[in-house]
C-alpha cells in the first residue's frame, strides 16, 4: 500500500484535467468548490497538488516573453489587414495598419 501511494503522488496530473482544474480557477470557483469537484470527478487525484500546479501555470503564464507576444500580436493584425482588404473594408484595413506601425515602434 505504501509503494501505491508513493506512485501515485509521482505521477504527472493529465494534461486535461489539470486544464479543467485552471478552467474552474479562472471562473472563480472557491479553493472548497475545487476541491470537492476534484474528488467527485477525479477520485484517485490529490486536489491540492492539482491546484497548486495549475496557479504556478497561471502564474508562468502572466510572464511571457515580450517578444513573442509583440509577434503574435503583429501577426493577427497582419491578418486582420488581409481580410479586411479581402472584403474591401478598407477603414478596418486602414486601422489595421495603424496599430501594425504602433507595434512596429515598440
Amino acid at each position: 500500500m505504501a509503494t501505491e501511494i508513493t506512485r501515485r503522488k509521482s505521477q504527472p496530473a493529465d494534461a486535461a484535467t489539470l486544464h479543467q482544474v485552471t478552467a474552474w480557477i479562472l471562473s472563480g470557483a472557491s479553493e472548497f468548490e475545487i476541491i470537492e469537484t476534484i474528488a467527485t470527478k477525479y477520485p484517485d487525484a490529490k486536489a491540492r497538488p492539482l491546484i497548486l500546479t495549475a496557479l504556478k501555470q497561471i502564474a508562468k503564464q502572466g510572464t511571457p516573453d515580450i517578444s513573442l507576444v509583440k509577434g503574435f500580436c503583429i501577426e493577427g493584425t497582419r491578418s486582420v489587414y488581409q481580410q479586411a482588404m479581402q472584403a474591401a473594408d478598407f477603414p478596418t484595413a486602414l486601422r489595421a495598419l495603424k496599430q501594425l506601425a504602433q507595434l512596429a515602434e515598440r
